[in-house]
């Protein structure tokens, strides 16, 4: 096969050329010449066409060659043929499909960059400070002081609500043979707060046999205690009035005051002392004067349980002339919480009243009574 080259190619084709656009004038009175290709042969013209159509090709294929190279890309050939991907396709059947799609692989997270701490800027010592509208109304309203009150003042002697009030009522009756009622009513009022302590109470007591009083009495008492943080020591005052149908006198008022001792002061047991000094009086009596007395007593609270209380209570008055004259006032009792309704309590309660000189009446006056008490 005959191989071109481009000198070849440039020589053909101007051959070829030349031949194909050359005319010729004939000259007068001499014979037309004849066409330059008329002097070749049919197998010299169709090698010569042949062999300029087939450098034209391979000219073409080294340009595209050429420039692949430059890019850094080479066509990819046809896996049949071979033949470069810039011709034409050959007639053959496409490649066949495959199911199989490579899997994506998904790129490494990029771990971000430690945050850089960033030196906090000084700000110049001359600068002005404009405070913020939060911090003028803040200024502009000024926080309460707190007020502190002494323990001599009245406003602390009771705090915001440091009642505990209760209402008490018993009743006991028969008839047939002979008829009697017995009524006990009574009720107290405590309080108490950081520096005091307040404990007031009052009961009646009436009993009838056959239409006759055989029973009509009162007491009313009153204590008020001093307290000291820090120490178990308290000074107390209290007042105690007591009237009696039956009694020589009409009314029986003492009042006392001295120092009280907290031996224990829990949530569950309260034991406190007392010693003190005042006087009494029996008013409408046979000795209607006031008579100098000394105080001795205790006052004891236990709690039993979450339901149940305990109390007991005893106050003796000798006198400072003759300790053998004396008056002795005691109390017990157990209190139960009833589960309904929630603020009463049935009261077990015995009261002794004993006087060493009773003028003429029997010395004692004891009671004993189950109540129903209603708490506030």
């Amino acid at each position: 096969m005959l191989m071109a080259t481009p000198k070849l190619l440039a020589k053909g084709g101007s051959a070829l050329c030349y031949a194909l656009t050359c005319r010729y004038k004939p000259r007068r009175g001499t014979a037309a010449p004849m066409h330059p290709l008329s002097a070749l042969s049919p197998g010299v013209l169709m090698r010569c066409l042949s062999t300029i159509a087939f450098s034209a090709v391979a000219a073409a294929t080294l340009t595209l060659s050429a420039s692949a190279q430059s890019i850094g890309e080479l066509p990819t050939p046809y896996p049949s043929t071979g033949v470069p991907a810039f011709l034409p396709p050959p007639l053959l059947p496409p490649p066949p499909a495959t199911d199989a799609l490579p899997t994506p692989v998904e790129p490494a997270p990029v771990a971000a960059p430690p945050p850089v701490a960033t030196p906090p800027v000084a700000k110049p010592a001359d600068a002005a400070v404009v405070p913020s509208e939060a911090t003028v109304v803040e200024a502009a309203v000024e926080p309460e002081t707190e007020q502190v009150v002494t323990w001599y003042q009245p406003s602390s002697w009771f705090q915001q609500d440091p009642w505990d009030a209760g209402f008490e009522l018993g009743l006991n009756g028969s008839t047939g043979t002979s008829e009697s009622i017995s009524l006990r009513t009574g009720g107290y009022v405590k309080g108490r707060t950081r520096h005091s302590k307040f404990n007031t109470s009052l009961y009646y007591n009436k009993t009838e046999a056959d239409g006759v009083l055989t029973q009509s009495n009162a007491q009313f008492k009153a204590r008020h205690d001093l307290l000291s943080e820090g120490t178990p020591w308290t000074l107390f005052t209290q007042n105690q009035v007591f009237y009696d149908e039956f009694q020589a006198f009409d009314l029986n008022v003492n009042i006392n005051s001295g120092l009280g001792y907290r031996v224990f002061d829990t949530k569950r047991l309260k034991l406190t002392t007392s010693f003190g000094a005042g006087a009494s009086r029996e008013f409408g009596g046979v000795d209607d004067e006031w008579v100098p007395e000394a105080q001795f007593g205790f006052d004891w609270e236990q709690e039993i349980s979450d339901s149940q209380r305990f109390y007991a209570n005893i106050d003796v008055f000798p006198e400072w002339e003759n300790f053998n004259n004396y008056r002795a006032l005691s109390e017990m009792g157990l209190e139960i919480d009833l589960p309904r309704p929630s603020n009463t309590s049935l009261k077990l309660s015995a009261s002794d009243r004993f006087d060493s000189h009773p003028d003429g009446v029997p010395p004692h006056i004891t009671n004993y009574s189950v109540l129903l008490l209603w708490k506030r």
